[in-house]
């Protein structure tokens, strides 16, 4: 399990392959989100995105995924948006 200061980061365990990054964060305990690795328009690349349901709410001019080169900037981003919602008040966690 890796850290992000109050966040945990867990494997997804949705793969067969144990060595596959798929990760979800989890916040309070709670999965808030999934970070993976995979091929996107031909470069293999992380994508981030924020789960929306009854925890978590959109908010304009908040990103709610994206993509990077490296799992530690994916990582990075996905919290920047994450705190960015828990600021408009729209994570219920």
């Amino acid at each position: 399990m890796d850290t992000m200061n109050a966040y945990t980061l867990r494997k997804t365990g949705l793969s067969d392959d144990p060595q596959a990054e798929d990760w979800q964060p989890h916040y309070k305990g709670i999965p808030v989100g999934r970070i993976y690795l995979g091929e996107f328009a031909g470069t293999k690349r992380y994508r981030w995105s924020i789960y929306i349901n009854h925890w978590t709410q959109p908010a304009e001019g908040v990103a709610l995924m994206g993509f990077a080169d490296a799992r530690e900037e994916a990582t990075a981003a996905f919290k920047e948006s994450f705190e960015a919602l828990i600021r408009k008040g729209m994570v219920r966690i």
